[in-house]
This record gives structure tokens, C-alpha cells and sequence, in this order.
């Protein structure tokens, strides 16, 4: 163990953690990095490919917080307060 693995555990929690940034989005690094470094390069393209993967990956994520919003305002109860004994056990 290195001294930053400390730091690196706070960071990312889980195995799954690991799973998903180091393996899973491998591809997604290499294409990024391929836009880039590769032959023709247009600098304009590939921050417009960025500013694509950036928007949609946004969009998703605050679509996702909606809705978790509404379902825990649906299923459980609104923020400080305390609805005991009403709604879903």
C-alpha cells in the first residue's frame, strides 16, 4: 500500500467503485484520449464530442436526481418532518 491509498479509499468506496471507473469506462477513456492525440486532429471536434459526453451524462444525472426526489417524497416523507404514522410503514 502506498501512502495516497488512504485518500484513494475515501474516494472510491467500494469494489464496485473500482469496477465501473477503472474497467467498465476504459473504452470511454480510450475514445476521449483517441479524439484527441489521433491523426487528422480537429481540436473544434473533439471538444464538441466532450461537450456532448458532458451534457448527456448531466442530463441523465439530474433526471435520475428528479426522480429519486419524487420517489422519496412519494414513498417516504418530505425533509424535516416527521410523518409518523402516516403513509408507507
Amino acid at each position: 500500500m502506498t501512502a495516497l491509498s488512504p485518500m484513494l479509499n475515501d474516494i472510491f468506496v467500494g469494489t464496485g467503485t473500482w469496477l465501473v471507473f477503472l474497467v467498465i469506462l476504459v473504452p470511454v477513456y480510450v475514445m476521449i484520449a483517441a479524439w484527441f492525440v489521433g491523426k487528422p486532429g480537429d481540436i473544434r471536434q473533439s471538444l464538441l464530442g466532450v461537450g456532448y459526453i458532458v451534457g448527456i451524462t448531466a442530463a441523465i444525472w439530474l433526471g435520475l436526481f428528479v426522480v429519486s426526489v419524487i420517489v422519496g417524497v412519494l414513498f417516504y416523507e418530505l425533509p424535516g418532518t416527521q410523518n409518523i404514522g402516516h403513509g408507507w410503514p
